[in-house]
């Protein structure tokens, strides 16, 4: 179902921009999406199994340089789309950093506990 719904939105991206543009405009929804899906998947797992801060952070950098594009060449859509990303690649990284510092204090906890018994 959201298979087909992507490429409903896809198809209809093409019909209202063109080829080119329809890339460009979709790929930052995509952005968007998958910011948001890794948000819900740290909060899910409740660990950082499987994310590393060095994707957050490339993720993070690597959309602010085509919204850069985007404010040279004004175009509000992705620069809209580009600061919201960028907000949610912020904010992942910052929970991330989080989790990752408690799971490294319990571990830390659990290493005391075990020398002491």
């Amino acid at each position: 179902m959201t298979i087909l719904l992507c490429a409903v939105i896809q198809v209809l991206f093409i019909f209202e921009f063109g080829d080119q543009q329809a890339e460009i405009y979709s790929a930052y929804l995509q952005n968007i999406a998958m910011s948001a899906a890794y948000l819900y998947m740290l909060n899910r797992r409740r660990s950082s199994l499987g994310q590393t801060k060095l994707i957050a952070l490339c993720k993070w950098v690597g959309t602010l340089a085509p919204t850069l594009i985007g404010v040279i060449e004004k175009n509000v859509f992705i620069v809209v789309t580009g600061i919201v990303c960028f907000i949610l690649d912020g904010l992942y990284f910052y929970f991330l950093t989080y989790v990752m510092k408690k799971e490294e204090e319990s571990k830390l906890r659990e290493d005391a506990n075990a020398k002491i018994n």
